[in-house]
């Protein structure tokens, strides 16, 4: 497997490369475009997937320099735990997100990555408040 281009996640003021690529994963066309939206209209640079080879895609082959991906715990039939585990095997470093209607099944995420070992941050998050979160994690590493 291809390593994921590591990125430092935010650890103090400029310590983080600019500008902040966040990854949403996303199997609803309407959800990923509004976060995509909101997260753009805040600052930051945002590509989207909607299913976990697209985002496998991102990662591993084109090998963008994301700091922090999204990750919707369902997407489709694909299993979003063992994407976690890959991306931290992988190296990556930045804030994961595991985001949910069901709070639940976000910790699902937050576990999987915690098991993968390596370093980075995870949170498991309602869907509904996966924007702000992020708007209010990584607004600090755009500061100059």
């Amino acid at each position: 497997m291809n390593r994921a281009q590591p990125v430092p996640f935010y650890s103090g003021k400029g310590s983080v490369m600019r500008p902040v690529y966040i990854l949403i994963v996303e199997d609803h066309q309407a959800v990923r475009e509004a976060m995509t939206d909101g997260l753009t209209r805040a600052g930051f640079t945002v590509r989207g997937a909607s299913t976990i080879e697209e985002a496998r895609t991102l990662l591993f082959t084109d090998k963008l320099p994301f700091t922090a991906i999204a990750l919707d715990h369902k997407i489709g039939s694909d299993n979003t735990e063992t994407f976690v585990r890959e991306v931290r095997e992988s190296g990556f470093t930045g804030l994961i997100l595991g985001m949910s209607l069901e709070m639940e099944l976000s910790i699902r995420i937050e576990r999987a990555a915690y098991q993968a070992g390596g370093e980075g941050h995870t949170l498991s998050v309602e869907k509904l408040e996966a924007v702000d979160v992020l708007r209010k994690i990584l607004a600090p590493c755009q500061d100059e």
